[in-house]
């Protein structure tokens, strides 16, 4: 029973390199990375200084998503944790958009 246990669990656990829930999830991910790319690109050309840091740290959260896929493919663990360098980079993507909601134009 354990054996098939462990095999169930390999193929739906997100967490488990190797299931397939985890490459559908960093697939989605890698599509998500197509408009953050173009989103992001859109910021950086602003004049805006904090717009220019989110649109480089969104550009970079895509382009690392969509590496991490292709290191899944290739069977690269390296490449592979291209999802979870994204994330960083959208979390630090939210700062400056978050010191921008927090200005009012009519101070």
């Amino acid at each position: 029973n354990r054996e098939i246990a462990e095999v169930i669990l390999s193929v739906i656990i997100q967490a488990w390199p190797e299931s397939g829930v985890a490459f559908f999830n960093n697939l989605a991910y890698a599509i998500l990375g197509i408009p953050s790319i173009i989103f992001g690109w859109g910021l950086f050309k602003q004049e805006n200084k904090l717009l220019k840091y989110a649109g480089a740290f969104l550009t970079i959260n895509g382009i690392a998503c969509i590496i991490g896929v292709i290191g899944i493919m290739m069977n690269n663990e390296f490449i592979g944790f291209g999802s979870l360098v994204g994330a960083i980079f959208y979390l630090l993507a939210l700062i400056p958009l978050s010191l921008l909601f927090r200005y009012d134009e009519n101070e």
